[in-house]
């Protein structure tokens, strides 16, 4: 079985949440706390209301969650809204297999399923099938079983099965009715039915000591049966016992029915070694000489430590695989919140590779995988077998009412925006594209200071502002070639430049010098400076740190005057080269000359002017007054480079501290109070004020 749809809406942070032409291998990223790992607790809900593979299993799921179903304001925390329902639908398609079994033995299932719902059931210890304690029932559900089954045989020959819960702000729980999904979900036979596994986010992975070994078959799959959807730390705490009752059962069998199960536990252990840790080797379960059984892994230098001492990641790899392995799962439905914990990027690149190809097409399993890793959405974005899906904050303004949106890698301008921002699990489709200078602190600064900003647009750095700017444009070529409006930004530091722009090119610049003359506030210094020096700080008052900030921009103002002058001068001389030709022209040589004559003429006349030390001295001297005349009237403040101004403050007044520490502490102190400078707010709430022009498919271009 496998799901083609599901709808959520109104459950916990899902406003709406919708996904369809689900493929073998499903991955849902977004940003914390937006309901990824909800869905998965919905899918969950949806299954255990329909039926269960333990007595009540839907009472476990509200067990799980505290909640006490006795009180009707339980669903209070389960809606978003609490005027309004909850609502989980959707649609699940059989395997082949799974239709012929249900098909060839439809009386015995719904006969099983009448005997849980009698009165006084009881387990037969021969078969592990549910029988009524008064035998003499069984011609009457025998009777029952062979009408209903009358009933349902036509219903088998569906492409899908739809199914749908509401549970009402009253806490009413009512499903759709589904026979045909009733009789598959309450069906523990793994080998047989497709199943519903769960791999919970808070995975342990415990030391285990063996002590009775049973090679009762059945009390293993009841085990495995209670715990597949509920429980989950359980799972994790039998490895070895698992590994021990399978070496033992196959070397019983001596080539009996064993022999037909496929590769051993401990062979698919050993793969997994080879596959991802082939510098050591698995060497299976031996016995000891004080009579204990130990599961050696030997090292390249011969040494060799028993199979719990892996690491976390090398556990997370093996125990998750094989409790995965050894419930002989087939067409069923893999649940697997973050999959990544305890991995590095090496291990976790190939790992949906590897559940797809052993867990997935091996054995027609789909598997649903939540994450938050950008190495593994990099590597199945674009996969033909694999829906990727980014999930949106529904608390954030959004141009679709739909929380998901497929992450493909068909657009190029998808593909440039998702390197600008370099973490996918990060990117937002359909968003407006916003681009800074930098290596990342001015993203870093947005980010801190305005979260919901940037929480509602795609935003990176590109370098310096040329940089900056060659992207922006090349970005809006993209998208108007796409068709896609223009959603692209940039904002830069106004260094030399004057004022900001009006937002008809869509390019900003800070109303100050850097981004850290933003930083350049005594409330914000002072504190940073007292949480990093404790009763050692020398400043009382903010009066006193504004009056070293003053004396760092004084001292200042020779580096500034060079710079500038520097770049006037140099400014001066490009503008005078002008190389152009007729590219129409049989023989572009004559014009090329031409202009380069042009050129000449015009740089060696200016030269003439600037090359000079009068002028050039003049021009100092006047850059000097002004600088000294924005100290006197205080817009140094935004005038000077912050950068400069701060680097001096942090070697003069905060010793032992590197400037890029303190700097991200005076950043912390003012994320803490909520301080959003004013020159920032303005420039973004212009870029969030922009009409947002895209077409009604821009899922399918975009994404």
């Amino acid at each position: 079985m496998r799901f083609r749809s599901i709808k959520i809406q109104n459950f916990r942070s899902i406003e709406n949440f919708e996904i369809d032409k689900l493929g073998d291998l499903v991955v849902i990223a977004g940003p914390n706390g937006c309901g990824k790992s909800s869905v998965l607790d919905a899918i969950r809900l949806l299954k255990s209301s329909y039926g269960g593979y333990k007595p009540n299993e839907w009472k476990s799921w509200f067990q799980e969650f505290n909640l006490d179903i006795n009180k009707p304001w339980f669903a209070d925390r389960l809606l978003r809204d609490r005027s309004k329902p909850l609502h989980i639908s959707a649609s699940i398609e059989l395997a082949k297999a799974e239709i012929d079994f249900i098909q060839a033995n439809l009386v015995d299932l719904i006969a099983e399923k009448l005997w849980r719902e009698s009165p006084g059931h009881h387990i037969s210890a021969a078969t592990g099938r549910s029988l009524p304690q008064d035998l003499r029932e069984q011609p009457r559900i025998i009777r029952r079983a062979e009408s209903l089954a009358a009933e349902m045989r036509n219903q088998l020959s569906r492409q899908s099965h739809e199914l749908a819960l509401e549970v009402s702000p009253k806490g009413s729980l009512i499903p759709l009715e589904s026979p045909i999904l009733e009789l598959a979900f309450g069906t523990y036979l793994p080998a047989s039915l497709g199943i519903f596994e769960f791999q919970s986010a808070s995975r342990t992975y415990m030391r285990e000591k063996l002590n009775n070994i049973s090679l009762d078959l059945q009390s293993n799959i009841d085990r495995q049966r209670d715990q597949t959807l509920y429980d989950s730390q359980a799972k994790y705490r039998s490895i070895k016992s698992h590994l021990v009752t399978d070496f033992l059962h196959r070397l019983l069998s001596k080539g009996g029915a064993q022999a037909d199960r496929g590769p051993s536990l401990n062979a698919t252990v050993t793969e997994l070694f080879q596959q991802f840790f082939p510098a050591k080797v698995y060497l299976g379960p031996e016995v000891d000489p004080h009579g204990s059984i130990q599961f050696p892994v030997r090292l390249t230098n011969g040494d060799s430590h028993d199979i719990d001492e892996l690491s976390s990641g090398e556990k997370e790899i093996v125990y998750g695989y094989l409790r995965l392995k050894s419930a002989g799962l087939k067409n069923s439905v893999i649940l697997f919140d973050e999959p990544e914990l305890h991995l590095n990027p090496a291990l976790l690149r190939h790992l949906p590779d590897f559940y797809h190809k052993h867990l997935g097409v091996a054995e027609n399993n789909q598997i649903w995988l939540i994450t938050h890793s950008d190495v593994m959405l990099r590597h199945c974005a674009g996969h033909p077998k694999y829906s990727v899906f980014y999930m949106s904050d529904s608390s954030q303004p959004k141009p679709t009412q739909n929380q998901a949106t497929p992450v493909l890698q068909d657009s190029e301008l998808a593909e440039a925006t998702r390197a600008l921002v370099g973490d996918l699990t990060t990117y937002r489709p359909y968003s407006k594209v916003v681009i800074v200078e930098g290596e990342g602190f001015d993203t870093d600064v947005i980010s801190r200071l305005f979260p919901e900003f940037a929480q509602q647009v795609n935003i990176g750095a590109a370098g310096d502002k040329k940089k900056v700017r060659d992207l922006a444009s090349h970005l809006r070529r993209v998208a108007r070639r796409l068709g896609l409006g223009d959603q692209v930004f940039s904002i830069c530091d106004k260094d030399f430049d004057i004022g900001i722009s009006t937002g008809a090119t869509k390019e900003y610049h800070w109303d100050v010098y850097h981004i850290e003359n933003y930083l350049l506030e005594p409330r914000y210094i002072l504190a940073a400076h007292r949480a990093l020096l404790g009763i050692q700080s020398k400043y009382s008052s903010e009066e006193e740190v504004f009056g070293d900030l003053l004396r760092c921009a004084k001292q200042s103002i020779g580096v500034i005057t060079a710079k500038k002058l520097q770049s006037l001068v140099n400014n001066q001389i490009v503008d005078q080269i002008n190389i152009g030709t007729d590219p129409q022209a049989e023989n572009p040589v004559p014009a090329l000359l031409k202009s380069i004559e042009a050129s000449r003429y015009r740089l060696s006349s200016k030269l003439d002017v600037i090359g000079q030390s009068a002028y050039l001295e003049q021009t100092r001297d006047s850059i000097r007054e002004d600088l000294l005349s924005k100290i006197r009237e205080g817009s140094w403040i935004s005038e000077f480079p912050g950068r400069s101004i701060l680097t001096l403050f942090t070697r003069d007044h905060v010793p032992r501290i590197a400037y890029e520490g303190f700097r991200n502490v005076i950043i912390d102190k003012m994320a803490e109070s909520g301080h959003r400078p004013r020159g920032m707010q303005i420039v973004i709430e212009r870029i969030l004020e922009e009409p947002s022009d895209i077409p009604d498919d821009i899922p399918r271009k975009w994404a």
